[in-house]
């Protein structure tokens, strides 16, 4: 008889500890209720004992049963009736009162009113366990890496014009610095409604790329923090193999080369698998994080930090439009969970680069857009 077994029961049901012996030989079976010191029998002589509808009342009640077999007598381990964790307000019950406490705590953080029945969830027409979990999940998120701010939209930017030097057009300072920005590879175009960053690089000469640093809010080596942008691979003939990541440089030119080894602290890469599909890969891609992404299709990508531990996970959905807020990432949105950094460092994460190393032959172009930041 192994360790019970978890089981979830909503109140006015049913409740049945079963008894699964490791020896089929059992005489008889006797099920006792503890109470303080004392062991009263219940139930009757079979290998399940019924509770009939449970209620909250019950919960702290603990049940043992002892069985007879030719060997002897053998005792179960203690099973106990216990409320739920989410069950936030100690009603022994997870329903919309949950919801609301946790709801307001986290809009206490300044995020945008949730939806009370959250979409894509099992049941669409009523609020459920299922939506209590996902706002539990992004409330956690928020109290770790702080309510992410805009950075950058790129609306306020001259079509086809150079970023190297010119300000982040969001709410948090910073400064662009550009990497071989002379060439024209890394400028700011209309593509789906929306002016957004486009960089590539040739099959000659440098890397192409773009960072900033000096926003108002870096992360610390003691705090949590986030990166969430949007980005999309052209479908074509050519190669992509763009690198996204956080950085830790300072001073007014923290690009000094597109080398990702060299530059990015916690992120990933984009390599090539077909002229219609692309894979998410580890800097140095030796590992695979997801693989069979469209070419042209935009996605919502987060990346988590914790620079305390050095540790960081990526979170990646197909975006639903450009312009908007992001959404907080979900635990099926997940392709890379507590990686170790990609460059160890005792320094705060000071802003995010976006850079294509030179190759054999010229890159796909690589789209970004609506740049968030936080950090606590």
């Amino acid at each position: 008889m192994n360790t019970p077994q978890e089981v979830t029961l909503n109140v006015g049901h049913d409740l049945k500890f079963y008894l699964v012996p490791l020896d089929n030989a059992i005489i008889s079976y006797h099920w006792y209720e503890i109470q303080g010191s004392q062991y009263l029998p219940v139930g009757e002589n079979l290998p399940v004992l019924t509770i009939p509808q449970v209620q909250s009342d019950d919960l702290g009640r603990s049940f043992f049963c002892r069985i007879i077999t030719p060997k002897g007598p053998y005792w179960s381990k203690i099973a106990r009736i216990v409320p739920l964790r989410t069950d936030l307000n100690k009603d022994h019950r997870i329903d919309n009162l949950d919801f609301n406490i946790i709801s307001s705590q986290w809009l206490s953080d300044g995020s945008a009113t949730p939806s009370a029945n959250i979409v894509n969830d099992l049941h669409a027409n009523c609020v459920d366990q299922e939506d209590l979990a996902i706002l539990i999940q992004e409330w956690t998120l928020l109290e770790q890496a702080g309510v992410p701010q805009l950075l950058a939209g790129f609306d306020t930017y001259e079509l086809n014009g150079k970023l190297d030097g010119m300000p982040l057009d969001g709410i948090m300072g910073g400064v662009w610095d550009t990497h071989a920005e002379e060439t024209g590879n890394c400028v700011v175009e209309l593509r789906d409604g929306s002016q957004v960053l486009r960089f590539m690089s040739l099959s000659t000469g440098e890397g192409r790329g773009i960072a900033f640093n000096n926003i108002d809010n870096p992360i610390e080596n003691n705090e949590r923090g986030m990166l969430f942008f949007r980005f999309l691979i052209r479908a074509d003939s050519q190669t992509p193999r763009s690198f996204f990541g956080l950085h830790d440089r300072t001073g007014s030119n923290p690009l000094t080369s597109t080398n990702p080894l060299d530059t990015i602290v916690a992120g990933f890469g984009v390599l090539e698998e077909n002229e219609n599909r692309f894979s998410i890969t580890s800097i140095n891609g030796t590992d695979t994080f997801k693989s069979g992404l469209l070419r042209d299709q935009w996605y919502d990508c987060w990346i988590v930090v914790d620079n305390s531990a050095d540790l960081f996970g990526v979170y990646l959905s197909e975006a639903e439009s450009l312009g908007s807020p992001p959404s907080m990432p979900r635990d099926q949105d997940s392709i890379a969970k507590e990686r170790g950094f990609d460059l160890k460092t005792n320094n705060p994460i000071t802003g995010a680069a976006f850079i294509c190393p030179a190759g054999d032959i010229q890159s796909s172009r690589t789209y970004i857009d609506d740049i968030y930041w936080g950090g606590k």
